[in-house]
């Protein structure tokens, strides 16, 4: 489907401005419409941008608050430090903007969740140590955007990080997933999972996964029972044997703990048989099945004992483990499907949506985004809460890609596009279409999709030099 640049006119006109006042005035709002493809329908009701991104060696995190009053946005780099940014979503304002972690330390923010009462932020990555990279953890006021506490967590000479984070239901403890390593340069990777006190960030357990099939093994996303009593942490491992190669290749990784005491209750792999790299988890509401997402489709386990309950392809899929890292995953309210946005690989890229169903992994159908000659990559989900639409968020790579180890995918000569498309959730097909270029920046990138009851925000992040740029938001009417 070709994405028509929106907002074109409205951020060349507003180039360079922060959120003191609101990004986009009316006026400029309705030279925006002027370019919709579909009038008024595509336009934004607010477009800003706003310092403090990075796009160093991965994509800025962000979180729609529960109340859908606040978005999140985090971002870290090697230069600039970590920065949380909330933007007020009824006036798309700038509520609050910090700096974590000192200039030097925070490398990467991974993730972000909220307490339940939302009036904590938690956001998790990775800082320089004084002799190795450890996991970091900042509890931050939703407020004012004050550090209420800080803390790290790691071996004395090894290497950690927090990829995902996850809060009990009851507000009172913190759930990290990521890896661990007992030195800096070792090859022999664990998985790592990390309980907190909430409110202090006291060290309650840990735990490492450890395959006995390879060395390589990390979890990515954390979450929590509904009934707060197991803990589930979902990503890779290395597990298939490859008989062309004799190599081992990865598989998708879960696995289970008492919330209480760290205890392992089970482990698994599953997945297809080369190269799957498990990057998102989902738990449905029931607590019968735990869903892991990857670059090559999702697989369901028994959250009774970890035994396999389905695995589901998406044809074409491709098997770079390298792109699982922009995976996303999302479950309809109901929780009998399950939304996949991954990344299809042909003569170029292009982003697909896939649904399958929770209770029998039949691929129910799929939707690809994409321009000819042209990279096109998934990099969000969200379904909305009543159920009828899925929202993909991608970006166009015009002139195609190249691959930076780490940094992953980077566009070649022609800018960008952020795209949001609408889809049927019974079909999949397209309604509607909102795209964003920022025609000073090198790269427009949009980084996630949320939704909420009545609207749907696209969140991203625009660069100015290589790696250092803006945050850019932008709600729209659903």
């Amino acid at each position: 489907m070709r994405r028509t640049p929106v907002f074109f006119l409205a951020c060349l006109m507003t180039a360079g401005f922060v959120s003191a006042a609101p990004a986009v005035a009316d006026p400029l709002d309705d030279l925006a419409c002027s370019l919709g493809p579909v009038g008024g329908a595509a336009c934004a009701e607010w477009l800003m941008r706003h310092p403090g991104a990075g796009l160093d060696e991965l994509l800025p995190v962000s979180l729609l608050s529960a109340d859908g009053s606040v978005l999140y946005q985090g971002s870290g780099d090697h230069f600039g430090g970590c920065t949380l940014a909330a933007v007020d979503t009824s006036a798309g304002l700038l509520a609050w903007s910090t700096g974590l972690g000192g200039v030097d330390d925070c490398v990467w923010l991974l993730d972000l969740t909220e307490s339940p009462d939302g009036a904590t932020v938690y956001a998790t990555g990775l800082v320089d140590g004084a002799h190795n990279d450890q996991a970091v953890i900042f509890a931050v006021d939703a407020d004012d955007g004050s550090l209420i506490w800080s803390g790290t967590h790691g071996t004395a000479n090894g290497f950690s990080i927090a990829i995902g984070a996850a809060v009990s239901t009851d507000g009172a403890r913190l759930y990290l997933a990521g890896a661990t390593a007992t030195a800096p340069d070792d090859d022999a990777v664990d998985g790592l999972v990390v309980a907190l006190d909430a409110t202090d960030g006291t060290l309650l357990w840990d735990a490492v996964y450890a395959h006995p099939a390879g060395s390589f093994d990390l979890f990515l996303d954390i979450a929590v029972s509904a009934d707060g009593t197991t803990v589930y942490a979902g990503g890779s491992a290395t597990d298939v044997h490859d008989t062309t190669s004799g190599d081992n290749e990865m598989a998708y990784a879960a696995a289970a703990y008492d919330a209480l005491t760290g205890t392992e209750l089970w482990n698994t792999t599953g997945g297809a048989t080369d190269a799957d790299f498990g990057r998102r988890l989902a738990v449905t509401p029931d607590g019968d099945s735990v869903l892991v997402g990857g670059n090559k489709g999702v697989s369901a386990f028994s959250s009774a004992d970890g035994s396999s309950l389905w695995d589901t392809i998406v044809p074409g899929a491709s098997d770079w483990d390298d792109l699982a890292l922009f995976v996303d995953l999302a479950l309809s309210p109901d929780a009998t499907t399950a939304y996949l946005a991954t990344t299809r690989e042909t003569a170029y890229y292009d982003a697909v949506l896939a649904a399958f169903d929770t209770s029998s992994g039949l691929l129910e159908w799929t939707a690809s985004e994409g321009t000819p000659n042209e990279d096109t990559l998934a990099t969000g989900v969200a379904v909305s809460p009543d159920g009828t639409s899925v929202y993909l968020a991608s970006t166009g790579l015009r002139g195609g890609s190249t691959y930076v180890p780490f940094l992953g995918w980077v566009g070649l000569p022609g800018g960008s596009e952020a795209t949001v498309t609408v889809h049927d959730v019974a079909t999949g097909v397209s309604s509607r279409t909102v795209s964003y270029t920022d025609p000073l920046a090198e790269y427009t990138v949009a980084t996630d999709v949320h939704a909420d009851g009545s609207a749907f925000y696209m969140a991203g992040v625009v660069t100015v030099e290589s790696d250092q740029g803006d945050f850019i938001a932008a709600k729209f009417t659903a």
